[in-house]
């Protein structure tokens, strides 16, 4: 039995009827005494995480498996019967930061009132250091292990598109976490998955919520909960699906949740310790008894199959496409071509934006504009993304990649640029996008050569840019290592500690400052300061023992007290 951290987000708009009934006719009602009134459409964003893809985050086991069971859910009669095509299903490669943030567009854009909204995230969440007004971050797929805030989703944003949905949209909200973590994360030394998990447990906006477990406690997976799935989903989506209905009048609520967790989770993970609860009006009707699927579960099988594509608005793009003029089809293909062979934004043409720009321009085609839109932004912040975590990952064959092959890295300026531009300076993710784009700028004023450049005027552009940068992501580890590096080669030794020190403290975990540190102190001084030498070599084997920088990159003139690390300039 693995005790693993999964996360589980259910944004649900519950303000009136579903657009289904069981077959006795039941209808599921915010609460039970509520008026009825139409119930225009339900939207949901589906996320499982078992595989990350940097190695520092450990992956799950059985994280997919329980997005998949959610989706299930909503396609059955007790989920609302939800159309396949207003699912959006993101599972382990899928679930990129970009592609992320894509899913939460759409859900913004299309949910009006009345609707359903909801958002199920299953993965890793965690918090690096104890910073004011930080709340944690969810990881996604391609988050790096350590500085966050360079790639993880900030439990802040998602603060801001649970505030959006239910007062701005004016649906009713529910959030389902399951955010009790175990493995080896780069925030287990100031417990900040326990803290991630107490902050989302906080009421944003009149939300109600369900938790798999107390902000100390574990949330336990196995093979024994339906062939492999976590405790708390596994009999979260059984209780969904009817066997919490205590009272036998059809409908969940959130009290019945409640007393149905705590009931077969506790006893079931035991000696553990794994409490659920629940936060928020108890008498919410979360969803409806199904007697049909119930008599299913009983006998093993699936409550409904997941035969749907994890493509967003497949129904409205084939739709929309057979009514087109071929030519507008294959440009289309054209650009779903470019997405995927990542021709992004080329001098040439022939590549995304060209065809998009075509696309757009096309009549006929307008209930399109905002889908391309999305999904030409993702594929634009996702590889960008993979730039930055070579950066990030503290292993220096990832890191040559950035550092002799400078021409690849010119365009990603231009790749958020384009991407602020389609999502525009109001976006949740505008000052994230804005400190990438002005670091990659910074970056590569200096060429081939980064900041170990020695010409002063280039650096000294290069830190105003960077200055620029930390005014959007004032906490951005990366930045103030960027800053840290420009002062290699100069004497103020202080500019120089003082900014590798803050990206440390931003990011304990993160090595490559250390080794930084160490080879400034070493290379640039004719009497080495070998005590502040040792100190940060001692720490960086502390954190991560097997890394190729520390164990195998020897380097002339290391001094013998500094055992097995070694004095070395990362990038070098």
């Amino acid at each position: 039995m693995r005790k693993p951290i999964c996360i589980f987000l259910l944004l649900a708009g519950i303000s009136g009827i579903l657009s289904a009934q069981t077959e006795k006719g039941a209808t599921l009602l915010a609460t039970k005494n509520a008026t009825p009134k139409a119930q225009n459409s339900t939207r949901a964003v589906v996320v499982g995480i078992s595989d990350y893809q940097d190695n520092g985050i450990p992956d799950l086991q059985y994280a997919h498996r329980d997005a998949e069971a959610f989706a299930e859910w909503l396609l059955a009669p007790a989920g609302g019967s939800v159309s396949a095509d207003n699912i959006w299903l993101l599972l382990n490669e899928q679930a990129t930061a970009g592609q992320f943030t894509a899913a939460i567009d759409w859900l913004l854009e299309q949910t009006i009132e009345g609707d359903r909204a909801v958002l199920y995230f299953s993965g890793h969440g965690d918090m690096e250091a104890k910073i004011l007004n930080q709340l944690g971050f969810l990881l996604l797929y391609d988050s790096p292990a350590q500085a966050y805030l360079a790639g993880a989703l900030p439990v802040d944003i998602l603060k801001q598109v649970i505030t959006t949905l239910s007062v701005e949209k004016k649906a009713e909200v529910l959030v389902v976490a399951d955010a009790c973590r175990a493995g080896k994360l780069a925030g287990n030394h100031v417990i900040g998955a326990q803290l991630t998990n107490a902050n989302l447990a906080k009421q944003f906006a009149g939300e109600q919520k369900i938790l798999s477990c107390q902000a100390d406690e574990y949330s336990v997976e196995g093979e024994q909960w339906g062939g492999g799935r976590g405790a708390f989903s596994y009999h979260l989506v059984a209780g969904l699906y009817g066997q919490a209905d205590q009272n036998g009048d059809q409908y969940i609520t959130l009290l019945e949740i409640e007393h149905f967790l705590q009931d077969h989770v506790s006893p079931e993970v035991a000696p553990l310790s794994q409490i659920p609860l629940t936060v928020g009006d108890k008498t919410q009707v979360v969803s409806l008894a199904d007697a049909k699927t119930l008599a299913m579960l009983k006998t093993g099988a699936p409550a409904s199959p997941a035969g749907f594509s994890s493509v967003e608005q497949r129904g409205l793009v084939q739709d929309i496409l057979k009514k087109a003029d071929t030519s507008i089809v294959a440009l289309y293909q054209a650009f779903r071509k470019a997405l995927e062979e990542k021709r992004l934004l080329e001098p040439a043409g022939d590549c995304a934006a060209d065809f998009y720009t075509r696309l757009t321009r096309e009549q006929g085609i307008e209930p399109l504009h905002n889908y391309l839109r999305r999904n030409y932004a993702a594929a634009l912040q996702d590889e960008a993304q993979q730039a930055l975590n070579a950066m990030l990952n503290d292993d220096p064959y990832e890191q040559n990649h950035w550092d002799y092959n400078p021409d690849r890295y010119t365009r990603y300026p231009e790749y958020l640029e384009k991407a602020v531009e389609l999502l525009g300076d109001q976006h949740y993710m505008y000052n994230s996008l804005m400190a990438k784009l002005l670091f990659f700028k910074a970056r590569n004023l200096g060429g081939e050569e980064y900041f170990w450049v020695r010409n002063d005027s280039i650096l000294r552009q290069a830190r105003q840019v960077l200055r620029e940068a930390l005014k959007f992501e004032p906490g951005a580890a990366y930045i103030y290592y960027a800053i840290g590096s420009s002062h290699f080669y100069d004497l103020d030794r202080d500019s120089f500690l003082l900014n590798h020190d803050k990206a440390i403290s931003l990011a304990p975990s993160w090595i490559m400052p250390r080794l930084n540190i160490t080879d400034h102190y070493f290379s640039n001084f004719s009497s080495p300061d070998w005590q502040t030498c040792e100190r940060y070599i001692l720490d960086a084997l502390t954190l991560k023992p097997d890394n190729y920088s520390l164990t195998e990159q020897p380097r002339l003139g290391v001094p013998a007290h500094v055992p097995s690390g070694r004095c070395h300039r990362p990038c070098a």
